[in-house]
């Protein structure tokens, strides 16, 4: 290593430079002493964490539409665009409030600038933009009706080292397709981005020097230009940094520059050195940092500069290590939580089902496995609102998809978040898009869909893998939710039916029926237009059922003329079936010719044999694609120190009790799932635990094992004293579904190896009582049969549900394309 001068390393009892400081003093406040560090105890060597450490690389502007540039940005941002003319790459914002991140090591820029124009249509008022950093409000602008430059003054002491959060909030966001002449475009603008940025930063969206990574070896940090890293730590008593700071080149970085930084709890970072190699190479520093505990980060950096260096340098941290006397540091464990929608546990290989999932049996073989666990609403977006704020569907008011949960109910990501780890989601259906206020908590939020709401494991562990291999960013909480086995039940390599589009004699596209959305432009002639469905292979006779059938114009006159059939819904336009050939007309009421977007999804009708063979091909293959990512985790050693849970929000029905889908049923066969806690050296491996649980117990017992505070009002019990030697108390589990989803409201309880359902429309109600030990079909109703049950049932079921306190949900207003999203996932009936 050159550079490397052992005269300024002497006995580790006698340091040269010694820097002593308290908690928010920076350079300031510190003085000359001498610290005896072979009194102390090495608790924490960088060195050797470095893959606990969180990377990242100086961002100080970004040219957004770059396709780099998307992981920089948080919610309410659409995908890049290209202007054709130009070749100018900008984004919209596409929400009423739109965040970024960027990482800094310097923090003394003055100013944000920001190059955009506003959606804008005959008679708009104008688009206001508040701009915040770090929650701090910066101001105001009002955007000119071009593409136009703007700056920001940035008080001092808003930026700090690390992450900083961009925040823009706009006047209004509207859909040009409502517009007079705004288009047949229907996302939601606000204003277009091409360039956000500090001012005299030239530190690009890619980062410096190619993003080289950081390195470790035995004692030693190195940290190229541009990079920074961030330790979190579990602090306490009372601790000394000590480290010491050598040079990779000789004398081409000498300009090159060392920031040190810590953070205690919610307390902004405190600059603790800044300086250059050339005044500081060769010497060490040793910083006391104020007793106490709680979370305690630590970063280093070496800055960028105003202009990247060419063949910049990199600086080595020499022995960069934590001491104590009497305290204690440890690292902070990850979280990943695995969510597989729609997967009854009765498929999983762990809980005696047929399908081979040997990735999802092998986690439970390093963890405990609950046998009896229990979704409480067997529909998406409620059941993913009960495990993420531990309160029971009756509680915290989300009934129904695409209903906004309230934003007193803390989430698990804000939990996590605010326990100083780095929060990531990967999802796979668009009602769990962060519009209806799932990305609460996340730091990183991937929700971005094609021309349907649906993602395939494949297409979810390349966006996932892609984190991973970025680095999440230790400690983390990583959630990936994976959609397969959710109908349309078209798992890969099968044969699946191609359909020709004809219009005016000639093809202008194929589509599958595997369910998933692909878009057609077509130039519609005045009058009728003609569009001809024809199969690839017409021997194959099967009936098609067309999820979504629309055109972007809304005068366009959509006609089903031959071969069609209407199956009328409650919600939204009806879907439509045929058996092919089948003709649609579009009626274009201009006397002149028109551009427009047809939208489709098509899948087969199955019988109820087909249905489960390809729900079983799904849940194999799902498992294939959590082993890929199980992988490459363990192979990173990101799995080392991380509290791992599997689940499902909700099971399946395949033609059991005459019914197919979910949501409107609350057999076992809908809300039994799969739940599985594996923690490496913290709970037993391979253990089963037989007694019923439910969903809303998984915050609890994170934040048990975790040794967070613990959440107030929580409805779920903490399952830590069943993986253990706990006492094991009853625990009476409760769930629900609600119309207009689900054909009728239900209520039920699960207590005593009983399972009792009351039901409601507007004309009739009805009870069931099920004896699960006996009947765990649920095939004879014993509501009759047993009425002293049915009554004990009833009474402690009324008693919870009066007992409950329910909040304010926000409706989100649907379009008819967001509807016939929900129609192709089969959730409008």
């Amino acid at each position: 290593m050159r550079g490397f001068r052992p005269c300024g390393f002497g006995a580790r009892t006698l340091l040269v430079g010694i820097a002593l400081a308290t908690w928010g003093c920076g350079e300031a406040g510190l003085r000359s002493d001498e610290v005896n560090l072979e009194e102390m105890r090495p608790v924490f060597d960088f060195a050797e964490r470095l893959p606990s450490a969180q990377v990242f690389y100086e961002v100080a502007s970004i040219d957004l539409g770059a396709p780099s540039s998307g992981r920089y940005l948080g919610s309410g941002w659409d995908q890049p665009e290209v202007v054709p003319d130009s070749g100018m790459t900008f984004v919209w914002a596409v929400a009423p409030s739109a965040s970024l991140d960027t990482f800094l090591l310097r923090t003394d820029y003055t100013a944000l600038e920001l190059r955009c124009w506003p959606f804008t249509w005959e008679g708009a008022p104008p688009q206001l933009v508040e701009v915040r950093i770090n929650g701090t409000v910066l101001g105001s602008l009002r955007l000119k009706k071009k593409l136009t430059k703007y700056s920001v003054r940035v008080p001092e002491g808003v930026l700090v080292p690390g992450r900083n959060r961009i925040e823009l909030a706009f006047a209004y966001a509207q859909r040009p397709v409502d517009q007079p002449g705004g288009g047949r475009d229907h996302r939601t603008l606000a204003a277009a981005f091409d360039f956000i940025g500090f001012r005299g930063a030239s530190v690009a969206v890619d980062g410096v020097a190619g993003e080289r990574a950081p390195e470790g070896r035995e004692g030693v940090v190195v940290i190229p230009q541009g990079v920074g890293l961030s330790y979190t730590v579990m602090a306490e008593g009372e601790v000394v940094l000590d480290l010491g700071l050598v040079s990779e080149e000789e004398e081409r970085d000498a300009a090159s520059r060392l920031v040190v930084w810590t953070r205690r709890g919610e307390e902004p970072p405190r600059q603790l050195l800044s300086g250059t190699v050339g005044r500081m190479k060769g010497r060490r520093w040793a910083y006391r940092l104020e007793a106490g505990e709680g979370l305690l980060e630590i970063g280093f950096g070496s800055p960028g500069g105003h202009r990247p260096t060419t063949g910049a340098g990199s600086l080595a941290l020499h022995g960069p290590r934590l001491y104590t006397s009497d305290g204690r540091v440890e690292l902070i464990s990850n979280v990943l939580l695995i969510v597989v929608d729609t997967l009854r546990a009765d498929h999983v290989g762990v809980y005696g089902g047929e399908v081979a999932t040997p990735n999802i049996d092998a986690l439970a073989a390093r963890g405990v496995t609950f046998r009896r666990a229990f979704a409480h609403i067997p529909i998406t977006g409620p059941s993913h609102a009960t495990l993420f704020t531990s309160r029971l569907p009756f509680e915290h008011g989300v009934h129904n998809n695409t209903q906004v949960l309230d934003t007193g109910l803390e989430t698990l990501a804000e939990v996590l978040r605010q326990a100083g780890r780095n929060t990531l989601g990967v999802v796979s259906l668009g009602v769990l898009k962060g519009r209806f206020g799932f990305d609460r908590g996340f730091d990183t939020y991937l929700d971005a869909f094609g021309h349907d709401w649906m993602k395939d494991a494949e297409e979810v562990n390349r966006e996932a893998l892609e984190l991973v291999g970025g680095g999440l960013g230790e400690p983390f909480f990583f959630w990936v939710h994976f959609s397969d086995p959710h109908e349309p039940y078209t798992p890969p390599g099968l044969d699946y039916q191609r359909i020709a589009i004809e219009a005016e004699g000639r093809t202008v596209g194929e589509i599958t029926t595997r369910g998933r959305g692909r878009a057609f432009s077509l130039t519609l002639s005045p009058g009728a237009n003609r569009i001809r469905f024809v199969p690839r292979d017409p021997g194959k006779g099967r009936t098609y059922r067309f999820t979504i059938m629309q055109v972007d114009a809304r005068d366009v006159e959509v006609r089903l003329t031959e071969g069609w059939k209407q199956r009328e819904k409650r919600v939204g336009s009806p879907s439509v079936q045929t058996r092919l050939p089948a003709i649609l007309e579009l009626v274009n009421p201009s006397s002149e010719p028109r551009e427009v977007e047809l939208r489709l999804a098509c899948k087969m009708l199955l019988s109820n044999r087909e249905r489960r063979e390809r729900y079983a091909l799904e849940v194999a293959y799902v498992d294939r694609q959590i082993g890929i990512l199980m992988a490459e985790m363990e192979e990173r050693g990101l799995l080392e120190n991380t509290l791992v849970i599997f689940t499902s929000d909700h099971g399946e029905s395949l033609g059991d009790h005459k019914h197919v889908g979910h949501i409107s049923q609350l057999y076992d066969t809908l809300v039994r799932v799969p739940l599985i806690v594996a923690y490496p050296g913290r709970l037993a491996e391979g253990a089963m635990v037989e007694e019923q649980v439910g969903l809303v117990d998984v915050l609890p017992t994170v934040i048990e094992l975790l040794g967070l505070p613990e959440l107030e009002n929580a409805s779920g019990s903490s399952l830590v004293g069943l993986m253990g030697a706990g006492e094991r108390l009853p625990r009476p589990v409760f769930a629900a579904t609600y119309r207009p989803e689900a054909y009728s409201d239900k209520r039920a309880i699960v207590a005593d190896g009983f399972k009792y359902i009351r039901s409601w429309t507007d004309d009739r109600e009805w009870e069931e009582l099920y004896d699960l030990a006996a009947d765990p079909d649920e095939l004879e109703d014993l509501a009759e049969a047993q009425p002293g049950v049915l009554e004990r049932l009833r009474s402690i079921l009324d008693a919870r549900l009066s007992a409950a306190t329910g909040v304010r949900v926000h409706e989100v207003a649907l379009t008819e394309d967001e509807l016939s999203h929900l129609r192709a996932l089969g959730y409008v009936h």
